[in-house]
């Protein structure tokens, strides 16, 4: 006889069937993220916003760098 194997909770089952709410939402979440993601790194927007996170992270170690290994 052969051995059954038990679905896992978060698997979908059969094809074509739904899986549970939450993995449909967190995927949508995801895909969109990703489709932004592309769409912004490609622009001149996505080069301004990664300077501006250069400057934030200068900011921080100027600031931390002291405080963390200074006596």
């Amino acid at each position: 006889m052969p051995k059954q194997v038990r679905p896992s909770p978060d698997s979908a089952g059969a094809p074509g069937e739904p899986g549970p709410p939450t993995t449909h939402i967190l995927r949508a979440v995801w895909n969109r993220l990703c489709e932004i993601e592309r769409r912004v790194s490609d622009s001149l927007l996505g080069d301004s916003i990664a300077g501006i996170c250069i400057v934030v992270l200068a900011c921080a170690a100027t600031v931390l760098v002291p405080l963390i290994f200074g006596h």
